[in-house]
């Protein structure tokens, strides 16, 4: 059981970060999905509910590719929650997209190294 555990998952609106969201609200945790596309996040956080009525998950808006959406991210964590006790960094990139962050970083190493 993790009953009183805060789990922080990145990129829990699909995939294995959804599924991994959905098994740990069974188990009795609070979980913090941080997704940069509000609709999918609330959208995945509906599936969940649908499957677990007692799921403790809210969504906190998290663009890994900016640094002052992940400063923002934390500080609504720090000013709502009192510890965190399980991070799973799932968000990345994996494509052959190019760009830079609007920090100026190279899009893919942005996200996936310095994001997380």
């Amino acid at each position: 059981r993790l009953d009183g555990q805060v789990v922080v998952i990145t990129g829990a609106n699909q995939g294995i970060g959804k599924e991994t969201a959905y098994q740990l609200s069974l188990r009795g945790a609070k979980i913090i999905i941080g997704c940069r596309d509000e609709l999918r996040a609330e959208n995945a956080i509906k599936e969940i509910v649908s499957r677990n009525p007692n799921a403790n998950i809210i969504h906190i808006k998290l663009d890994l590719s900016s640094l002052q959406s992940i400063r923002a991210f934390v500080q609504q964590i720090y000013e709502n929650e009192t510890k965190i006790d399980l991070l799973i960094n799932n968000a990345a990139i994996a494509s052959d997209i190019e760009g830079k962050t609007e920090d100026g970083f190279e899009l893919i190493f942005g996200t996936s190294h310095l994001g997380i």
